[in-house]
């Protein structure tokens, strides 16, 4: 058993348009902040993060951190 998590990454909210590029600059940034998370979802827009279920709080954080600093993010 793990934990499983994925985010899908769109243009739009009311037309749910997928955004693949935006992912591909998501992962760019994480991979530069020491974070390696891959492609994920019929439309390679939605990044599956499975962490294994021993991460201590401070290792979340820090997920979310590198995550929320990518340019693209934003």
């Amino acid at each position: 058993m793990d934990l499983g998590v994925a985010v899908e990454l769109v243009r739009d909210r009311q037309t749910r348009e997928a955004a693949p590029d935006t992912l591909d600059r998501v992962l760019d940034g994480a991979k530069e902040r020491g974070m390696v998370v891959g492609h994920g979802g019929l439309f390679a827009n939605t990044p599956p993060i499975c962490p294994p279920l021993v991460d201590s709080e401070d290792d979340v954080d820090t997920a979310v951190a590198i995550l929320d600093e990518t340019p693209a993010a934003t």
